[in-house]
């Protein structure tokens, strides 16, 4: 089985091909990418390390968020093109269920911003996510984290979906966002500003 993994959410490259048993990635990052740059020119070289083309992916899957706003909509985005373009099977994780299955804890952290942190709670099976504040505390996910252990993490919740058919439609690859955009936050912030 052929799969491809679009892992936008982070700050690092997470995505991948898994071609069988190999695994093709990039083998280390010397610090943020900018995903709506550089992923297509990534899974192109991945697929072609590969010695395969998009028509020979089986399934793809895509980390939905939280996370990078422009990163979850870069993945998002090509999921779903990849996807109406021919039919493939499609997967789709979140960022919690990534970090959860890095750590072997569970309950874990990762920055949203100054004041809060988004979790991730194993509860009856499943990952439960949210927003707590910073008096929150617990395994705080970090972006300097290995880069192949955070992409075997990838690969072990998207083969686990597989096997259990937790398969979703094109309908379904919605982007998890938990908190307002940058933008949208100084939208509301300049409104609060002119009606005072």
């Amino acid at each position: 089985m052929n799969i491809l993994i679009l892992n936008t959410s982070f700050s690092k490259p997470y995505s991948c091909v898994v071609k069988g048993s190999s695994v093709f990635y990039p083998q280390n990052s010397d610090g943020n990418v900018k995903h709506s740059e550089d992923t297509l020119v990534a899974i192109d070289n991945y697929l072609n390390s590969a010695g395969i083309t998009i028509n020979d992916i089986d399934v793809i899957a895509v980390n939905l968020g939280p996370g990078s706003f422009t990163g979850i909509r870069v993945g998002v985005a090509l999921a779903k093109g990849f996807a109406c373009a021919s039919e493939k099977k499609l997967i789709a994780f979140n960022s919690m269920e990534q970090i959860l299955a890095f750590c072997k804890k569970e309950y874990a952290l990762l920055e949203a911003n100054s004041e809060e942190y988004y979790y991730g709670k194993v509860d009856n099976g499943s990952v439960e996510i949210g927003i707590v504040d910073r008096s929150a505390t617990g395994y705080i996910y970090s972006s300097e984290e290995d880069i192949n252990k955070m992409v075997d993490a990838s690969i072990e919740v998207v083969l686990q979906k597989i096997e259990k058919g937790e398969f979703v439609t094109i309908n379904e690859l919605n982007p998890i966002y938990l908190k307002l955009s940058q933008a949208e936050r100084e939208l509301l912030k300049k409104e609060e500003n002119g009606n005072s």
